[in-house]
Parts: C-alpha cells; sequence; structure tokens
C-alpha cells in the first residue's frame, strides 16, 4: 500500500525539520537523528520505493539551510569579526524598548552585517529610526543563566553585545515608514493605559493586548509564573487563537458563515498584529492560527493540519534557527497543533461537564496546550506548575472579554480620553480578579514544582507524542 500525498507531505516537513536539527546538534544527538531518520527513510522506501530519495534530498537541504546564518556571520562586513574589540559606528536604532535601567536599545551599524544590543543605561532617551554616532566594546552574547543565549540572539539578528556604550544623537528618523508608524501607535497605546488605568492592572491590560509588560513589577511577574498564566501577558499564539475562538464563538449568534469569520479575523489579527509592533512572535502566530481557520473554512481537518506544517517549515527556511532556538516559535507551533489534533478529543472525554460560559471549550484547549507544552516549559524553565489547570480555568473564560473591552477602550482612548476613563471603570475589576487569583494561587504550597528534565526525556515525550497525531490511521 503506498503512501498518500497528505502522509508523505508530513514525512518531507519531518525530513527538513530532522536535517536542520542535524546541523545544530552536539554528537550523540546527531547520531540520534540519523537515527530516526533513517526509520522514516525505511518505512517510505517500504512505501513509496523511488520517492522515498526526496526525503534525503530534504533531509541534506535542511542542513545546508541550517548553516547559512553562520556561514554570514564570517563574512568580511560582520560586526562578528570584532568581537573584544573597541569600534565606533554610525548606526540606527532598529528597536527601542522600555526596560528596568530604562532603555534597551537594538542598532543596525551602517555598512555592516547584523546587529548589536546596548542593554546598559545611556544619558539619553532614544527613538526607533534615530541615526546616533556610538562607540563602544563589542562581545559575543553570552549567559550562564541561559541556554543557548548566542543562538537565541542570533536568531534575531543581534551577534553582539555593546558595553561601555557612549551614545551621540545625530538625527530624528525623517522617513515615516510603516515600521516607525507602528511603533508611534504602540507607544500611543501604552500612553493610554497609564492614563486611564493604575498600576499593576495598566501594566496587565498591556500585556495582554500588546504584550509590553515592562511595567509589571518582579512580583507580579513570578505569581504569574508561578500560577501558570504567564501566556496571557505574552504575545504568542495562545493571544491570537483567543481571537480567532472570539469571532467562531459569535459566529452562530450573528449568522456569519466560515467565509465571513475568517475575513473578519484576518482584520482583527492584522489590527492586532500591527498594535503589537509586527513582532516576529504575533506574526508566526498569526500566520499558525489563520492556518487552523482557513482548514476550518474548508471544512476538512486534514488541511489545517499540513497548512500549519507547511507554514511552519516556510518560517523556518526563512530562519532556520527559531526551530531550535525560539521557544515564542515552538510553544505557538505545538499550542496549534494541540488544537487541532487534541482539543476535540479531549472534548469527548469530559462530554459531562456542563456546556455553560463556553467551558468544555475552555477545558479541552487549555488541556490540549498543557499537554503539546507542558514538558517543553518544564525543560526551558525547570519548574512546572502544580496549580496552573486550575488557574486556567479561573482565568481564561475572562481574557476574551477583557481583550474586547480593552480594546474598545483603547480605541476610545485615541479619539476621546474622557470617555475611555469612563469605560476603564468596566474592565478594571476584571483586570484585578485575574491580579488576584495569579497571587492567591501562587501563595498556595507546592504552588511550582522545580525539576529538571532531560532532553532525551523531552525528545522521548515528543517522538511518542508525535508518531500518535501523525502515525494514526485516517477514518474511513
Amino acid at each position: 500500500m503506498s503512501l498518500s500525498s497528505s502522509k508523505f507531505f508530513q514525512l518531507l516537513v519531518a525530513s527538513f525539520s530532522l536535517g536542520v536539527g542535524n546541523y545544530y546538534s552536539g554528537n550523540f544527538y546527531k547520531w540520534l537523528i540519523i537515527l530516526i531518520f533513517s526509520t522514516l527513510f525505511y518505512f517510505a522506501w517500504k512505501k513509496t520505493k523511488t520517492k522515498a530519495w526526496w526525503l534525503l534530498a530534504i533531509f541534506f537541504f535542511g542542513f545546508v539551510i541550517a548553516s547559512l546564518p553562520d556561514a554570514a556571520c564570517k563574512q568580511k562586513n560582520s560586526i562578528a569579526l570584532y568581537y573584544n574589540q573597541n569600534k565606533f559606528f554610525s548606526a540606527k536604532i532598529v528597536d527601542s524598548r522600555k526596560s528596568l535601567i530604562g532603555q534597551t536599545l537594538i542598532l543596525q551599524p551602517f555598512g555592516y552585517y547584523g546587529e548589536f544590543a546596548v542593554y546598559e543605561k545611556v544619558e539619553n532617551e532614544f527613538f526607533y529610526g534615530d541615526e546616533v554616532k556610538i562607540s563602544c566594546f563589542l562581545s559575543k552574547p553570552s549567559s550562564v543563566n541561559v541556554r543557548n543565549y548566542y543562538r537565541q540572539k542570533q536568531k534575531d539578528g543581534i551577534l553582539a553585545i555593546c558595553q561601555k556604550p557612549v551614545m551621540e544623537f545625530v538625527k530624528a528618523s525623517s522617513n515615516y515608514s510603516p515600521m516607525f508608524l507602528i511603533n508611534k501607535l504602540k507607544d500611543a497605546s501604552l500612553s493610554v493605559f497609564n492614563k486611564i488605568l493604575p498600576l499593576p492592572e495598566s501594566a496587565l491590560l498591556s500585556g495582554i493586548l500588546i504584550g509590553d509588560v515592562a511595567e509589571l513589577s518582579s512580583k507580579e511577574t513570578m505569581n504569574f509564573s508561578v500560577s501558570g498564566i504567564t501566556h496571557i501577558v505574552a504575545v504568542s499564539g495562545y493571544n491570537v487563537n483567543l481571537i480567532i475562538a472570539f469571532w467562531l464563538m459569535l459566529a452562530p449568534n450573528l449568522g456569519l458563515s466560515r467565509k465571513k469569520v475568517f475575513i473578519l479575523s484576518f482584520v482583527f489579527l492584522c489590527f492586532f498584529a500591527i498594535l503589537t509592533g509586527l513582532g516576529s512572535s504575533v506574526v508566526r502566530a498569526s500566520l499558525m492560527s489563520l492556518t487552523l481557520l482557513f482548514g476550518q473554512t474548508l471544512g476538512r481537518k486534514y488541511h489545517a493540519l499540513n497548512g500549519l506544517l507547511f507554514v511552519g517549515a516556510l518560517m523556518v527556511l526563512f530562519n532556520p534557527l527559531i526551530l531550535f532556538f525560539d521557544l515564542g516559535f515552538q510553544l505557538s507551533f505545538l499550542s496549534t497543533l494541540g488544537l487541532i489534533s487534541l482539543s476535540e478529543k479531549i472534548k469527548k472525554i469530559i462530554y459531562f461537564i456542563p456546556d455553560k460560559f463556553s467551558l468544555p471549550e475552555n477545558l479541552s484547549s487549555t488541556f490540549a496546550s498543557m499537554i503539546m507544552s507542558a514538558p517543553l516549559i518544564l525543560f526551558c524553565f525547570n519548574k512546572f506548575s502544580l496549580y496552573a489547570p486550575i488557574a486556567n480555568i479561573l482565568v481564561l473564560p475572562l481574557i476574551p472579554l477583557i481583550m474586547f473591552l480593552g480594546f474598545i477602550v483603547l480605541l476610545c482612548g485615541f479619539i476621546f480620553l474622557p470617555l475611555a476613563k469612563v469605560l476603564a471603570i468596566v474592565v478594571f475589576p476584571f483586570l484585578s480578579y485575574v491580579i488576584k487569583i495569579a497571587e492567591t494561587i501562587a501563595s498556595l504550597p507546592n504552588a511550582a514544582l522545580f525539576l529538571r528534565l532531560p532532553l532525551i526525556f523531552l525528545i522521548s515525550y515528543y517522538f511518542v507524542l508525535f508518531a500518535f497525531i501523525f502515525c494514526k490511521k485516517k477514518p474511513h
């Protein structure tokens, strides 16, 4: 019996991913990946014979693609060639974020490949698009506390850290590019939140809507982390899927067809992505969620699954580093995959739960996401939130409402601030409730279990899980 085109496509994506992974892995895991690929190749050979050679070609193609970022770092104009040296640059600020010390700046030097980051305090305030002169000591990104720190920076295009910076303002941006205007819109949004709500509610709302948690205190951040609901203030697949779920929930009541839901979700997600500054995480999550919705629009689940794989592979093709060194990409992909492949099965298991306040949908989505992402989170942070299911059940039903009211308040804040202050009274109790739930659950005994998960266990877990998802027989 030959392989279906759908299954063969899945094997191609798996071979490409294994090829990318083989480049970045150590010796033991290189051989493990080769063993896994050999198993897939043998399976394909038994089913398709000559077509199996495409898997081998795609495997080597993935390996070559993964090597390109390192090759680019070795070109003559790469700033990676100037580590441990004092350098002077003319540069443009391509990102400016608030931080505990004031600002975090990302700069692109003119005439060089790669960007560098300034994490130290500088005298003046700078904005996106400003041109500056800067002298500093360049060092390779490294951290004893963060695994693969250099690779995480490299996937964002940051090849160096600028230490002891001396900066001189040259001129403000005279080019009102789309990114310049988008950054201005994000800054204006933060200003509106700070004017209409007190802390920490304003910080929570800005985190939920645009992913900016700079003003959330360390204590509150820890409460969200320990209670297992950090994902609501990190713009990722979860926030984006909530927008999709919101329109799907409204559709029957408004008499909207699937096609109209897709169009409305697309428009709303575009606005949401722009509001968050077109960050890479929300753009990727938007593409993945729209792929899921597109598959539902066509009425065929297999379209959504292969569509997700196609979008994921396309993103890795453009930036292979994200496959292993971008937690946001990994969690967005796993979250969406869980919604596609597991949520309906879980919903059938919990059939006895009353269908009130969308409780079965919230529970099935929560458990599907936890099954797919909890081991990865535990591996990355060595921490597991014991009461996360309870916290999510108590909080998640309110997040779509908070997002909807927050958008209304924000739009009113752009038009007429006094009206926004009045409307903020409505959203304030919900924000306070979320903060109180996080604080209460974080204070419970053994709220967070600190465990160190071996990498081999993580690989084994996902190998079995993916085998269950992708190797099941297609129903007649």
